[in-house]
């Protein structure tokens, strides 16, 4: 039954690819609606590329047997679900260990997904226009560069541990 994960994973790069396409067509503007537009659309790639990870936990889970794998969100989920199989393959301690690594790409990205829930930094009780531009705000962003960084990254990953799964 992999393949339900594996098609939600291909699926959301897929998505991801899309929305990166649509970033690099867009022109170069001062105008503050296409800047909002440009960051809704690094925003959403970095929603997919998130999902497609979390469903990539979830396709280990089903290639290595575990019978539920809808509560898995995490690596610790994935490889405590494996552990009461008797089984410690070798992809999820990778992905635990790309999880403690504050530098890794896979920290950043999961650090912008958790920025897209914070309320705005100067928050008071009204609704704020943020400018994108701003210093303030360049923590909290996804920029094309490090939205096609995680990309490639987490891309590369699938192939190597997919392949190496498939040897077995």
């Amino acid at each position: 039954m992999a393949a339900s994960s594996l098609s939600q994973v291909n699926q959301k790069l897929a998505y991801c690819r899309a929305l990166m396409k649509l970033v690099r067509a867009e022109p170069a503007s001062k105008r503050a609606d296409d800047r909002l537009r440009r960051q809704a659309l690094l925003d959403a790639g970095a929603f997919h590329l998130l999902c497609a990870y979390r469903h990539y936990l979830r396709e280990l889970a089903e290639n290595y047997a575990v019978p539920e794998t809808s509560g898995i969100y995490t690596e610790q989920d994935l490889i405590q679900a494996l552990e009461r199989l008797g089984k410690t393959p070798s992809e999820p301690r990778e992905l635990q260990t790309l999880s403690e690594n504050t530098d890794s790409w896979l920290v950043a990205l999961q650090t912008a997904y958790e920025a897209f829930w914070l309320p705005p930094r100067d928050s008071a009780q009204r609704i704020e226009v943020i400018d994108l531009d701003a210093p303030q705000n360049a923590g909290r962003q996804v920029s094309r560069q490090s939205l096609e960084a995680w990309y490639q990254a987490f891309n590369a990953l699938i192939e190597r541990q997919r392949e190496t799964s498939a040897e077995y």
